[in-house]
């Protein structure tokens, strides 16, 4: 296979490097609020629809739907300013129920929706209440609907595919960088030194398509093929995945110009197909990066290394010579012991900060697949030994390879699923953190203040281990510091570690300004709670908390 003209590879990495967005680092965006605000009853109408999250986001899609159904605005009007999203409202709103949805993405590629709606409450109907014969105004039928609050889901298109292509990426960069870290580090001889040349070669080639069919693929799951505008390529090429899959494509062209005698061109193409896969997932969005990037740099690089000596290794036992197997074998035997040492080693380390604790490791979803990695990994490290201390030895004892070839295609076979099961991971939240405990002796008390600092709310956080019933005492008091009894209160909770996002909870007592409030959650340092209050009929006061206090 003819490689890569020398004029176009050494250009193309000058131009994709020219369209590299500047961002110092990405990790999952969070929506944190509206204007106007969910269930929120308005009377005159807004100029427009304000979305703000924790960092700067790229509108997909965002819309507003009227009474009728019909939609009001689309993402086309949509102005995105950093960490805030507006939908200009271009004409005064009838009067009714209205509905927000969204579709945004963070800077690592994670594609957040949700939606709220609001009422427009000038020509609400009145209902009968029986709060009217104590002498109280009688409630609009837009607060007798229950307030919904705002769902942060993930409801994109089918990701089948894009997990698909994106394993099989996976695989092609492993055994493509793989095969040149091989060929650097262990002397092969002339024929069998050219065989991996050219299928690294190959797999390069290979590479580039599947790198560019990721892109395609992973822009279209983001915004459905109904909703896709050229536009989006841009938008997820300023993601990490994106920034990742250019930097792989650079690294793939390398590899393609590579001949026999360029293994520094080779080598250079192999670190940074290693490279690109630090730039985005886990190392790129979670503490400590300093740790976590160069652990995941030694941990693709030696699993690369180990998946790609399977095929050579498999190569060399069916073409041979095999009187070369005693120094081949016994090269390929000291480079191993140091690779798998520091795949161990940096993989504990990952696994340490992402999981902190045992609970996690068997309750969380990326407890789980971390196990049946773990579990393959050590599957493969017995096949390792009966091939170093039974089979390797008759091979050279008698020049019989057949059990040898059946052992490594088994381990090839048991790789193959460990490379499933991590790229499984790399789109799982990690759980770092998720049930540390928060231990306190005595409930812990904060003062909240409603957004528009009329009112305030006192919490009482009552100590429990992790996953067990905690309650929360919530007392409400208005600006002079006098109980004030609320109309109606909602309360979420939303914890990021856990994947847990806007779950009600349940208002079990109240008694005048007093509520308890008890349910089953993990008691993890990022819970979040939020509280819409109903103060009157028209008034509705947002509380937004942690166990440190006043969330912004």
């Amino acid at each position: 296979m003819r490689g890569i003209p020398p004029l176009v590879g050494w250009l193309a990495p000058l131009v994709i490097a020219a369209l590299l967005p500047v961002q110092a680092a990405w990790a999952h965006a969070q929506f944190t609020g509206s204007e106007p605000g969910p269930d929120s009853i308005l009377e005159n109408s807004p100029h427009e629809i304000v979305l703000t999250f924790t960092q700067a986001v790229t509108p997909v899609s965002v819309t507003l739907v009227g009474p009728d159904g019909a939609l009001v605005e689309s993402v086309d009007d949509v102005l995105a300013n950093g960490d805030r999203v507006v939908l200009p409202v271009t004409a005064p709103l009838d009067a009714g129920t209205y509905v927000v949805s969204f579709r945004v993405l963070s800077g690592d590629s994670h594609p957040i929706s949700g939606g709220f709606r609001f009422s427009m409450a000038s020509t609400a109907v009145a209902v009968e209440d029986p709060a009217s014969s104590a002498g109280q105004e009688p409630v609009s039928a837009a607060d007798s609907v229950p307030p919904a609050s705002p769902v942060v889901t993930d409801p994109m298109p089918s990701d089948v595919p894009e997990k698909t292509i994106r394993a099989v990426f996976m695989l092609a960069l492993l055994l493509a960088a793989g095969l040149v870290i091989f060929r650097l580090t262990i002397s092969l001889p002339d024929s069998l030194d050219s065989w991996v040349l050219l299928l690294s070669r190959r797999i390069g080639g290979i590479g580039l398509i599947l790198a560019i069919a990721y892109f395609l693929i992973a822009t279209l799951t983001v915004t459905g093929v109904a909703d896709f505008r050229p536009r989006h390529l841009y938008v997820v090429l300023q993601t990490s995945i994106g920034v990742s899959l250019l930097v792989a494509i650079v690294g793939f062209l390398f590899l393609s110009m590579s001949g026999r005698g360029e293994r520094i061109l080779g080598g250079l193409g192999a670190a940074i197909l290693v490279a690109s896969r630090v730039l985005t997932g886990h190392p790129a969005s979670q503490e400590p990066m300093l740790l976590l990037v160069p652990a995941m740099a030694v941990h693709v690089a030696t699993a690369a290394f180990w998946f790609a000596s399977l095929w050579v290794l498999l190569r060399f036992l069916r073409k041979g010579p095999l009187a070369e197997a005693p120094q081949i074998l016994s090269a390929f035997a000291r480079v191993a012991l140091w690779s798998v040492s520091a795949l161990l080693l940096v993989g504990l380390a990952m696994a340490v900060i992402h999981v902190k604790s045992v609970n996690a490791l068997l309750e969380s979803d990326y407890g789980n697949l971390l196990l049946w990695k773990l579990g393959g990994v050590a599957g493969l490290l017995v096949l390792a030994i009966i091939n170093k201390h039974w089979l390797t030895p008759d091979l050279l004892a008698r020049f019989d390879a057949r059990r040898l070839k059946t052992s490594i295609r088994i381990e090839a076979l048991l790789m193959l699923l460990v490379i499933a099961a991590s790229t499984l991971l790399a789109a799982t939240s990690p759980v770092a953190h998720a049930d540390a405990s928060v231990a306190q002796s005595d409930p812990a008390r904060v003062s909240v203040p409603s957004d528009t600092g009329s009112f305030t709310l006192q919490v009482a956080f009552s100590s429990a281990p992790y996953d067990e019933t905690q309650p929360l005492s919530v007392e409400l008091f208005d600006a002079s510091g006098a109980p004030y009894t609320p109309l109606e209160v909602s309360v979420t909770v939303t914890i990021p570690s856990r994947r847990i996002e806007a779950s009600s909870l349940t208002i079990v007592r109240q008694e005048g300004n007093h509520l308890v409030i008890e349910t089953d959650f993990p008691n993890a340092p990022d819970t979040r709670f939020e509280a819409q209050v109903l103060v009157t009929d028209f008034d509705r006061e947002r509380f937004a908390f942690d166990r440190e206090g006043h969330l912004d």
